[in-house]
């Protein structure tokens, strides 16, 4: 508490000492302390770093003033302590990178040689770092050491033909632009990771055959007569080409029939695995059907399986095999048709005579029933009267 950091100066009031007596002499101990903070960053004199096993004094040459019994001025010499500094660890500025190179599917048929380049930004900081692969293994790996922290990007450079017999396959595979990223931690290591996938080449089909399930559902609109079987047809449209199905739904099964529309797509028409069929009904002619108008989409895959895009969960499930199938594609036709029956024309009767060869009386009858019907009934009436 006695220290003038201005001019540099403590000021030790002596008080509390301990005591010790040895015949007729008594000594008196004054005792005071104060702290040192050490720089852990300072330097030697000569400008060298701080070393852990070396002793450095706590201050300079110290001077004590003081007075002695008698009131004389006096000095002397402080016994400058000297301590030890414990150093903080280094703060790390770099780290290393593991780059690792995988055949998936295959090995090696062949001593293999992996060329990539390690960016930071758009510079190139390390050129032609070298991944090798042994004949029959399917990995290898470097570790590029020494790298200032920061992130870096690593791009695989040297394209290298797929073993006899195989073909790259997938999406995780390099070559050319394809690079990934990493972050360098402070005396740590990164690591990233470059996966060729490759698969057996074979034969592609001529096409591919797959049968889509359809139904068709007639309701007939209230106060109609029911219709007559009626043949529908359906159609599936993939590139240039078209298929047909014809249903004819039955009364006797609940007016539904389902039938399976079989499609074949030439292999060309096959974009990443998929071929796009449209399927949809063909509208006749006849006014007292309202036809169904949606279209489907049906995503075909190279291997007979299919799936429906569709907002019903459904249908749009993706089928897993040949056996297992989405829900069917289902089209729904109203059918309204009320009968109303055509009046029948009124035709007179022929009227005859009563006495054969009475012409003129039978004339005069039928021309009574067309001029007065009440007045050919009396006339009639009279003849017969009369015979």
């Amino acid at each position: 508490n006695g220290y003038n950091d201005e001019n540099k100066t403590y000021t030790w009031t002596l008080s509390n000492p301990d005591q010790t007596s040895n015949g007729n002499t008594t000594t008196y101990t004054y005792t005071t302390s104060y702290t040192v903070k050490i720089e852990p960053n300072g330097k030697e004199a000569d400008g060298s770093p701080l070393r852990e096993d070396k002793f450095y004094p706590t201050n300079e040459e110290t001077t004590l003033h003081y007075q002695d019994a008698d009131g004389v001025s006096k000095t002397a010499d402080f016994p400058v302590t000297g301590v030890k500094v414990k150093l903080p660890d280094p703060t790390p500025t770099t780290g290393s990178l593991n780059i690792n190179k995988v055949l998936s599917g295959v090995t090696a048929d062949r001593d293999m040689t992996f060329t990539f380049d390690v960016k930071n930004g758009n510079e190139i900081v390390n050129e032609n770092v070298y991944v090798y692969i042994q004949s029959g293994e399917e990995r290898g790996s470097t570790v590029v050491e020494n790298l200032p922290v920061g992130t870096y990007t690593v791009v695989e450079k040297t394209p290298i033909p797929a073993p006899d017999g195989y073909t790259l396959s997938g999406t995780t595979y390099y070559y050319g632009d394809g690079a990934t990223s990493a972050n360098v931690p402070p005396n740590g290591r990164a690591t990233v990771n470059f996966i060729n996938t490759y698969k057996e080449e074979s034969t592609p089909p001529a096409e591919v055959s797959v049968e889509i399930s359809v139904t068709k559902n007639v309701t007939i609109s209230r106060g109609s007569k029911e219709p007559a079987e009626t043949l529908f047809t359906f159609e599936a449209s993939v590139g240039d080409q078209k298929f047909t199905l014809p249903l004819i739904p039955k009364k006797a099964e609940n007016w539904t029939a389902t039938g399976m529309l079989r499609v074949s797509i030439p292999y060309e028409l096959f974009k990443d695995d998929v071929a796009t069929v449209t399927i949809k009904e063909i509208p006749g002619g006849d006014t007292r059907w309202k036809y169904d108008t949606k279209e489907y989409t049906v995503f075909v895959y190279q291997d007979g399986t299919y799936e429906v895009k569709s907002e019903n969960p459904e249908i749009a499930a993706r089928s897993m095999n040949q056996e297992q199938k989405p829900t069917a594609l289902t089209f729904t036709n109203e059918y309204s048709y009320k009968y109303t029956p055509t009046p029948k024309p009124t035709t007179p009767k022929p009227v005859t005579s009563v006495q054969t060869g009475d012409m003129g009386v039978a004339l005069y009858a039928g021309l009574a029933i067309l001029s007065m019907t009440g007045s050919a009934g009396v006339i009639l009436r009279r003849r017969k009267n009369d015979k």
